[in-house]
């Protein structure tokens, strides 16, 4: 019996072991150390973790085109070295009806070792890199982050609706997010998870983070001040085992392969338990 049990619990193991997440992008932006740790600006201001202590008042976040790393190195570079793409603002009015060109770079800025998203009445975003791990596709995929809305001084909290597109050319997909806070609460990061299913990811997949169409890029007049800030941090595309590849065949014309308890590929099993596979399918059985 106490065999048996071994068996199982090898069984469990190993299989487990074919539906293993497979991550194809993921960034906590934590490269933004040491400038995160270190750079203080002209008053002497250092970038708060606003979200981890709490900081509702002069809290200071550096717009993206800020000289904030050793030499003067800016945020906007890394970034699209990195193949990220700064999304807002091109031009607004304001109240009184000027035309006033606003950056990108200055819509969006800089946390602490996370992003924050759009500033006063001005929303941005950004695109990811590309997928270049989902190679010429996959389906079934999630995405996973973690955000916050912004609060002011007093602890009231933007009223924040924001969206991830996922566009494949003609093919554009919107999944919104928002949270209702009660004012005067504490900051937390909300995490999130977006299932992809049915969704097809390629290299060529654009995936965007920025504000609802409610809100991006202009959000009201300069006069009304309006706010829709938020902070985002620790982003992941994701398969849990369940995701097919494209270039793989279906799973009725896939080769079929045994593998012993212990997850050791055999080409000729005979005499005993084996975990088949065939394509996505894996399963259990006995070989005489």
């Amino acid at each position: 019996m106490k065999k048996f049990l071994l068996s199982c619990a090898a069984l469990a193991f190993s299989m487990s072991a074919f539906a293993e997440e497979t991550v194809i992008f993921s960034d906590d932006f934590e490269w933004l150390e040491p400038a995160t740790s270190s750079y203080k600006n002209a008053d002497g201001q250092s970038i708060d973790d606003n979200v981890g202590q709490n900081v509702f008042s002069s809290a200071y976040n550096p717009q993206m085109g800020t000289g904030i790393f050793p030499g003067g190195g800016k945020t906007v570079d890394l970034m699209e070295n990195k193949g990220y793409k700064l999304l807002g603002s091109t031009y607004a009015k304001n109240e009184v009806g000027n035309s006033k060109k606003v950056a990108p770079t200055t819509v969006n800025g800089v946390g602490k070792n996370y992003l924050k998203i759009s500033i006063t009445t001005f929303c941005g975003g950004i695109e990811l890199p590309a997928m270049e791990k989902a190679g010429d596709g996959i389906q079934n995929a999630h995405i996973s982050f973690k955000w916050t809305p912004m609060a002011n001084g007093s602890k009231v909290y933007d009223k924040t609706e924001a969206v991830v597109i996922v566009e494949n050319g003609n093919d554009k997909k919107v999944y919104s997010f928002s949270k209702n806070i009660e004012d005067g609460a504490d900051y937390k990061w909300f995490e999130e998870d977006i299932d992809l299913t049915g969704v097809k990811l390629d290299k060529n997949t654009k995936i965007t983070f920025r504000n609802s169409d409610n809100q991006f890029p202009d959000y009201g007049a300069v006069a009304d001040k309006k706010t829709a800030r938020w902070f985002l941090d620790d982003i992941k595309v994701y398969t849990n085992g369940s995701a097919a590849v494209d270039e793989i065949a279906s799973d009725e014309n896939a080769p079929v392969e045994y593998f012993n308890l212990q997850g050791v590929k055999v080409a000729n099993p005979e005499n005993g338990i084996f975990i088949r596979r065939q394509g996505s399918k894996t399963s259990k059985v006995v070989v005489k």
